[in-house]
C-alpha cells in the first residue's frame, strides 16, 4: 500500500483515494502554518521561508512541493506538467530534489520498470552525481520534476512551470528572483514557495521577507522558521539544552538571524524601525473630508511625489509617484491620473528647497507645478540635515499609547519609499536604488549618511517638519520665502468634476467631539476634541511659487 506522510497537506483527500499513512517524516507545527498559507491562491501565491540553521529547510521545501502536486493533480482541471526546483547553483537544488525522489518512491508515483533479474527499478530519472549538473525525474502521470540553477538567469526564462521551489533561495541574484516570479506570473494557479538564511542574503532576501511581514500587493507571506522546528535535531524544541548554548555563545543579533530565522537590521541602515505589521496597511482610504498634500522631492536619480493625508495626528502615505528620471511634465500628468488628485487642496504642500532651481536649463520644477496645476509649495530655507531628516521619520514610528496606532502608516502600494526603509525591493533598482543605508568602513565602523537613495524618505521629512514642526526646534529651518497658495477654498482644484463630494473647507470652522478612550488595564480617558478656525483676514495674496 502507498504511504503518505502523517502531517502531509490535504491528508484526508488522499486518505480516500486509499493512500495508507505512515509513521514518519513529522512535520513541526511552524512548518505546516507555512503550508497552509497556500490555501487560497488569490490571497497568497509566494511564500518566503527565512530559517534558523538546521530547521529543516530542504527536508519541509521537498514535501511541500510533494504535497501541493498532489493536490494540483486532485483540484485543478488542466493537469500539472512541469515543477522547478531552482538553487544559487545545480547543488544547492540537488539536496530538495534527493528528498523529492524519496517521497515520490514511498508514495508509489515513480515510473518503474522491471530488470533482468525481474526486479522493478525507478526509471525515467537522470541524477547526476552529487548534483553537478541538471537532475531530472518523471511521475507515472506525466509530471516533470527538474533542478535550475541561477546562474544561468536565461534558463529561468524559458517554460511556465506550474510551480516553483527555491532552494537557498537568500544566495540568488536579484535578477533571478525577478524572472522566477516573472515566471508564476504567466499561470493564474502557478506558485513560489523559497526559503533561505539572513546570513548569506544577496539578492533582497531580506527586503523581499520584510515586506510579506504586512499589507502588500504581491500576494506575497513570509515567515521565520527557528532551528529548533526540526524536532527530529531538538527534540525539547526551544528550551533543547543545545538551543541555549548557542543562546548563551551568540550575540543577540546572531542569535536571531542563525538560530531564530528573524531579521537582524543591516549594519547602517538609516530607517530600522518599520514595522511592516504595523505601519503598512491594505485597506487605507482616502478621506473625502481631509485635504491630501503633496510631499516632493525632485531628485536626479528619482522624482518622487507622495499623496499624503493626515487624520487625527496620524500621517498616512496612500500613493506615491517614483519615478527615474522623470520630467516635470510627466510627473504631472502622472499625478493628475491619481486617485488622490481629485481631493487635492491648492495649499499645504511641501517640497525640497532644489526645486526652485534651474536643472540643465529647464524651468525650476516648482515653477512648472505652479504653472501648470495653479499648486504652490513651501520648502525649508536650506533645506535640512540628513540625520535630521532621519529622526524626524523615525519619531513618527513610535505607536501612541494612548491609541495604539503609529504616527505614520502607508499603504502598500507606495513601494519606492517603502523600499528606502528596507521593505521590499526599489522601483529603480536597476538604475542603482535600494535602501537608505550610513557609510560603513572595512573594520565595521558605522559613520555619516549616504546621500543616494533617500527621495522618498527626504520629501516625507519636509512634509513632517512642515505640518509637524522639528523634531529638534533648536535646529529648526526657516520655511522658505514662497509662501504656499492660500486661495479661497480647500476644495480640490478639479471642483467642478468634485461638486458630488461633501467636503470639509480648510476656511470653515471645524469642530471634533471629544473622545474617550480605554487603556488596556480598564481606565478610561477624555481627549479633547480639536478645534481650528482660519479668518479670512489671514488669507495672503498668491505669490510666485
Amino acid at each position: 500500500m502507498t504511504q503518505i506522510p502523517p502531517s502531509c497537506v490535504h491528508t484526508d483527500e488522499l486518505l480516500s483515494l486509499g493512500f495508507e499513512q505512515c509513521e514518519h517524516q513529522q512535520v513541526s507545527p511552524e512548518w505546516e502554518s507555512v503550508f497552509d498559507a497556500f490555501s487560497d491562491l488569490k490571497e497568497c501565491n509566494k511564500f518566503i521561508a527565512a530559517g534558523g540553521e538546521g530547521s529543516a529547510k530542504s527536508h519541509d521545501a521537498a514535501l511541500f512541493l510533494i504535497s501541493r502536486y498532489m493536490y494540483d493533480m486532485l483540484t485543478l482541471e488542466r493537469k500539472p506538467r512541469l515543477y522547478w526546483i531552482i538553487g544559487a547553483d545545480y547543488e544547492d537544488a540537488y539536496k530538495e530534489f534527493s528528498y523529492v525522489m524519496e517521497f515520490l518512491e514511498a508514495l508509489g508515483k515513480l515510473k518503474m520498470r522491471q530488470n533482468s533479474k525481474g526486479d522493478l527499478t525507478p526509471t525515467g530519472i537522470k541524477v547526476v552525481r552529487g548534483g553537478r549538473d541538471q537532475c531530472i525525474l518523471t511521475t507515472n502521470d506525466g509530471v516533470e520534476i527538474r533542478t535550475i540553477s541561477a546562474k544561468d538567469e536565461t534558463k529561468i526564462a524559458r517554460e511556465e512551470p506550474d510551480g516553483i521551489v527555491g532552494a537557498e533561495a537568500s544566495r540568488w541574484s536579484a535578477e533571478a528572483f525577478r524572472r522566477s516570479l516573472g515566471r508564476i506570473a504567466r499561470l493564474p494557479y502557478s506558485w513560489f514557495f523559497a526559503s533561505g538564511s539572513f546570513e548569506s542574503d544577496q539578492g533582497g532576501f531580506h527586503a523581499r521577507f520584510k515586506a510579506g511581514q504586512g499589507d502588500n500587493s504581491q500576494r506575497m507571506k513570509s515567515k521565520s522558521i527557528p532551528s529548533w522546528a526540526n524536532r527530529h535535531v531538538y527534540p525539547e524544541g526551544e528550551t533543547d539544552y543545545r538551543i541555549l548554548e548557542l543562546k548563551a555563545d551568540y550575540s543577540i543579533d546572531r542569535f536571531r538571524e542563525r538560530v531564530m530565522g528573524e531579521p537582524a537590521p543591516p549594519k547602517g541602515q538609516v530607517i530600522s524601525g518599520i514595522d511592516p505589521s504595523k505601519h503598512i496597511k491594505g485597506d487605507l482610504k482616502y478621506d473625502i473630508r481631509e485635504p491630501v498634500y503633496l510631499f516632493v522631492d525632485p531628485g536626479t536619480l528619482v522624482y518622487c511625489v507622495l499623496f499624503v493625508q493626515i487624520i487625527r495626528n496620524q500621517v498616512r502615505v496612500l500613493e506615491e509617484i517614483y519615478e527615474t528620471q522623470a520630467e516635470t511634465d510627466n510627473v504631472i500628468g502622472m499625478a493628475r491620473r491619481k486617485e488622490g488628485w481629485r481631493h487635492i487642496t491648492l495649499k499645504g504642500h511641501v517640497a525640497d528647497h532644489a526645486g526652485t532651481q534651474r536643472h540643465m536649463g529647464s524651468a525650476p520644477h516648482l515653477r512648472t507645478w505652479k504653472e501648470q496645476t495653479g499648486i504652490a509649495f513651501e520648502t525649508l530655507g536650506k533645506g535640512m540635515d540628513q540625520n535630521l531628516k532621519a529622526e524626524q521619520i523615525m519619531s513618527f514610528l513610535n505607536v501612541d499609547p494612548y491609541t495604539g496606532e503609529p504616527g505614520l502608516v502607508f499603504h502598500p502600494q507606495c513601494r519606492g519609499v517603502l523600499s528606502e526603509m528596507g521593505v521590499g525591493i526599489s522601483p529603480a533598482s536597476d538604475q542603482g536604488g535600494g535602501r537608505w543605508m550610513r557609510e560603513v568602513g572595512h573594520d565595521g565602523t558605522v559613520r555619516g549618511i549616504k546621500r543616494e537613495n533617500d527621495h522618498g524618505c527626504s520629501a516625507l521629512a519636509y512634509g513632517l517638519s512642515v505640518h509637524r514642526g522639528s523634531i529638534r526646534p533648536d535646529r529648526r529651518r526657516i520655511p522658505g520665502k514662497r509662501p504656499s497658495n492660500t486661495y479661497s477654498t480647500g476644495f480640490s482644484i478639479q471642483s467642478e468634476e468634485d461638486s458630488g463630494f461633501e467636503r470639509i473647507s480648510a476656511l470653515d470652522y471645524q469642530a471634533f467631539p471629544n473622545k474617550t478612550i480605554t487603556r488596556a488595564d480598564g481606565t478610561t480617558i477624555t481627549v479633547p476634541g480639536r478645534r481650528m478656525k482660519q479668518l479670512e483676514s489671514n488669507r495672503r495674496k498668491p505669490r510666485a511659487y
